[in-house]
C-alpha cells in the first residue's frame, strides 16, 4: 500500500478508512478519509469525492478487519471495479513505521 500511495497520481487513489470516528481522530493513514458502513448503506451510490478515482483502498484496524471487508462489498456492489482492502489494517502500517496523520485542533 505505501508504494501504491508514493507512486499514484494526485486524484487517482482515494485511501478509506472504514473503523470509527475516534479511531480515526485518534491517527490514520496520509490521506485517508473515515468512512464506517453506516456512511454506506446497502444499496447506496458511489461517494462523489471516490467516484473518480481508479483504485480505492480500504483499511481497518488489523489484519482481517470485518469493517474494512465490508465496506469494500459495499464499494464494489456501488460499481467500484478497482477497490482493494490494505489486509494489515491500520496496525501493520504503524507497525512498519510509516506516517500516521491525526486531524487538525
Amino acid at each position: 500500500v505505501k508504494r501504491l500511495v508514493d507512486s499514484s497520481k494526485p486524484g487517482s487513489i482515494r485511501i478509506v478508512d472504514a473503523r470509527g470516528p475516534a479511531e480515526f481522530a485518534q491517527g490514520h493513514l496520509p490521506l485517508a478519509k473515515n468512512m464506517t458502513l453506516a456512511d454506506m448503506p446497502e444499496g447506496s451510490r458511489l461517494p462523489p469525492w471516490i467516484e473518480p478515482a481508479k483504485t480505492v483502498v480500504v483499511y481497518g484496524q488489523h489484519p482481517g478487519s470485518a469493517l474494512a471487508r465490508g465496506l469494500a462489498k459495499r464499494l464494489v456492489l456501488a460499481g467500484h471495479s478497482g477497490v482493494k482492502v490494505y489486509e494489515g489494517g491500520f496496525e501493520a502500517w504503524t507497525l512498519a513505521g510509516y506516517t500516521v496523520e491525526t486531524p487538525a485542533p
